[in-house]
């Protein structure tokens, strides 16, 4: 008797997004669920993608379910909160192997019941000041940065000692996963030798998705016919906006005539309009002939970023 009338297997897949990073990084999230949900992979077949968001991190719950309606029944919203446990209770419950000896306690994203272990396989947006996460499951560690070794002003200086111990502890977790993926060259070569993740185990994923056509490309514009200079930002300060608009001073001092719009998450930030003290904001009102340029669009949704981005 053939197979035909069976229920096709389903893989799932958790991607847990650890910190409350905002549209950035959850809009890399919702694409790779798009990318993964979207094709049936040779030995899996259909994969069903399971977002995992903070819950008290400030996300619409509502808005990011309909969003991925939108993508498909295959993809998910789950909110979760971290829960704290010592290593020893953990050791109780969950496999030995699963909590090390390195750390007093561990941390584990609690869904309310199944910790994620619902799914085949996780997917981690690593957080830097967070614990060892126990890896119930298989777990790749997604990488975008080390910002910590590459701006040092991330640590807080009143708290030194105890946030680089947390750094430590949670990069001995990453060198427990099964591979640690980044993003750029110079971010795997943090991961190798900051991290001290096996190099066996570093892999080098540039992060390249496409839109859906029809969001991108309903109104395709024309190579050229509308020139400018899209500066995708947020409002963290180690994007050294003041740097970027010295350049945009000098470019126009060379006689440069692009425009210039400014998206990203929180990047409205950037506009000295509204009364914003934040340090690009000051930098573009010290720039008359830049700021003349500017317009903001700030944190885009996905049709009209993806249009901005065409």
């Amino acid at each position: 008797m053939g197979n035909s009338g069976l229920a096709q297997a389903r893989f799932r897949l958790a991607i847990i997004l650890a910190s409350p990073w905002g549209g950035g990084l959850l809009r890399n999230a919702r694409l790779l669920a798009r990318l993964i949900a979207a094709h049936a992979w040779p030995g899996i077949g259909r994969v069903e993608v399971v977002i995992g968001l903070l819950a008290d991190a400030g996300y619409d719950m509502a808005a990011e379910m309909r969003a991925c309606r939108m993508i498909g029944n295959a993809v998910s919203i789950r909110p979760f909160r971290w829960l704290e446990m010592e290593a020893e209770a953990a050791r109780l419950i969950y496999p030995p192997d699963t909590v090390p000896d390195i750390a007093p306690n561990v941390w584990i994203p609690d869904d309310g019941a199944r910790q994620f272990r619902d799914a085949d396989a996780w997917i981690y947006f690593s957080d830097h000041s967070r614990g060892i996460v126990p890896w119930l499951r298989p777990t790749a560690v997604f990488c975008a940065d080390l910002l910590p070794r590459r701006v040092g002003r991330l640590v807080d200086v009143s708290a030194s000692e105890h946030a680089l111990q947390a750094l430590a502890v949670t990069m001995t977790g990453w060198r427990r996963a099964r591979c640690v993926f980044a993003t750029t060259p110079s971010t795997l070569a943090d991961v190798i030798s900051y991290a001290g993740v096996r190099p066996d185990r570093a892999i080098y994923v540039p992060l390249q998705t496409e839109p859906p056509v029809a969001a991108a490309n309903g109104h395709p514009p024309t190579i050229g016919a509308v020139p400018g200079i899209l500066w995708v930002t947020n409002s963290a300060f180690h994007k050294n906006h003041r740097n970027a608009v010295h350049a945009l001073q000098a470019y126009i001092a060379a006689g440069g005539a692009l425009d210039v719009t400014v998206a990203g998450v929180g990047s409205m930030l950037l506009d000295p309009s509204g009364g914003s003290d934040h340090p690009g904001a000051r930098a573009l009102a010290e720039a008359p002939e830049v700021l003349a340029r500017c317009q903001f669009a700030g944190h885009a949704p996905d049709p009209a970023f993806f249009r901005l981005m065409a």
